[in-house]
């Protein structure tokens, strides 16, 4: 019992150390970025904002594997989920499921994220936890987070 405890804190900390390193490390980069993108309000303008997130699809693939990781406990991965403008939050935000394996006792969690591209930063993360929050349940509610942002 103690030990499946820690192998959830040991978890829980990679998740945090992963997300503080994926909150910092391009920010510098993403903000001009962020400068280039020209808001407008037409659908005509919203098209133009969704194919320019759009084009970012690679350099979001790049970071997500940067984010992968192995250790002598376990990896952690993730795979791109969806990417689009998010007219209330004026930027382009994409989403990705992740999941971390022990080795020792064959444990998978699945977490499922939104990230503000050119904020580069976490915005929601819906975890399942074993014996407390099902993957049914986070699926559900990430993909009710997501439909929101899209309005």
């Amino acid at each position: 019992m103690e030990e499946n405890k820690n192998t959830i804190i040991l978890v829980l900390a990679i998740v945090l150390v992963g997300s503080l390193y994926f909150n910092f490390k391009l920010r510098s980069e993403i903000v001009s970025e962020r400068e280039q993108l020209n808001i407008e309000s037409s659908n005509d303008g919203l098209f133009k904002k969704k194919q320019e997130c759009a084009s970012y699809l690679s350099a979001i693939e790049k970071k997500l594997v940067e984010l992968d990781t192995r250790s002598e406990k376990g990896t952690h991965s993730n795979v791109l989920n969806e990417i689009w403008f998010s007219p209330s939050m004026n930027t382009c935000l994409y989403s990705s499921f992740g999941y971390w394996e022990t080795f020792k006792d064959k444990k998978i969690i699945y977490e499922y994220q939104i990230y503000d591209y050119f904020g580069n930063s976490l915005v929601e993360s819906m975890m399942e936890v074993p014996g407390s929050v099902s993957r049914l349940d986070a699926f559900n509610t990430f993909n009710s987070r997501k439909d929101e942002l899209k309005k």
